[in-house]
C-alpha cells in the first residue's frame, strides 16, 4: 500500500494494540505469501483483503506491519548478531 496518508510517524512506541493487530496481520500474511497450492485463489484473495484491513488499523494507531518487522529485525540483530527472517 502506497501513499503519504498511510505512512506512520517515524517514532512510535508499539502498544499492545499494535501487537494484537500485527498478530492478526501475520495470520493473514501467511495465506497471502505462503506456499503455492496451500490455499485456493479465493482464499488468498480474501486473506489479502483481511491483511489490508489490519494494515489500515495499524496505520490508524500510528503503526505499520513494516515498522514492527523492522523492530523485530533490530532486536534479532542485537540478540544474535543477525536478522532471523
Amino acid at each position: 500500500m502506497a501513499g503519504a496518508a498511510l505512512d506512520p510517524p517515524d517514532a512510535h512506541e508499539h502498544m499492545e494494540e499494535c501487537r494484537r493487530l500485527y498478530a492478526e496481520w501475520l495470520r493473514y500474511d501467511s495465506a497471502v505469501s505462503g506456499a503455492p497450492g496451500r490455499f485456493t485463489g479465493a482464499q488468498a484473495q480474501e486473506a489479502l483483503r483481511e491483511r489490508e484491513l489490519f494494515e489500515r488499523q495499524l496505520h490508524a494507531v500510528g503503526c505499520s506491519s513494516e515498522a514492527i518487522r523492522r523492530d523485530e529485525g533490530d532486536r534479532d540483530v542485537a540478540q544474535v548478531g543477525r536478522p532471523l527472517l
